[in-house]
């Protein structure tokens, strides 16, 4: 599901930032922050921090009928949108299949205990940044970068598949063999 909302996050924003100038040129203030507002908070439920604030003071400009710096702020918001939605695009063709890859080198175990209970937290909460912790994880574990982009956890969370994650997160040890993390 939240794959899916990405996508259509992609889709439906891929000009946001070209309509609410066309709205704001024609008059359509009230259109204008209204998607303004959508955009705000799709993506702060999305964690696009940056997307959202530049959102919500757009918003807030067209609220108040202040229409100083809109354009600037609207050229701001380009940037990030265009870098969120190519990376929600890479989700479209992100493999689907699990590949199995082998068993990962040990390194401190204090820092791979905490890094892998902090990626096991994001992953049930279901977060984003999950990607960031199976990297860093993955890291800490010294794979190689093919080991790391073949593993069936990466890949899973590429997918937005959490419940694959978690799965994977509590089946096997690393030692084994198997694709636990």
């Amino acid at each position: 599901m939240l794959r899916r909302l990405i996508l259509s996050f992609a889709e439906g924003n891929r000009d946001a930032v070209a309509q609410m100038a066309q709205l704001i040129a024609d008059g359509r203030t009230q259109d204008a922050h209204r998607a303004a507002h959508t955009l705000k908070g799709v993506a702060a439920s999305l964690e696009l921090p940056r997307i959202a604030a530049l959102a919500g003071r757009i918003e807030g400009r067209l609220q108040d009928g202040d229409g100083a710096g809109i354009d600037g702020l609207l050229a701001e918001l380009a940037g990030p949108l265009d870098a969120a939605i190519a990376a929600a695009d890479s989700l479209a063709t992100a493999a689907v299949a699990p590949r199995p890859t082998a068993p990962a080198p040990t390194g401190d175990s204090a820092l791979i205990a905490q890094l892998r209970g902090h990626l096991r937290d994001q992953v049930r909460r279901r977060s984003m940044a999950a990607r960031a912790s199976f990297d860093a994880l993955a890291e800490a574990l010294q794979l190689d970068r093919v080991a790391m982009d073949d593993h069936p956890v990466r890949r899973a969370l590429l997918r937005l598949d959490y419940a694959a994650a978690d799965a994977l997160l509590d089946g096997a040890q690393p030692e084994t063999g198997q694709p636990g993390i």
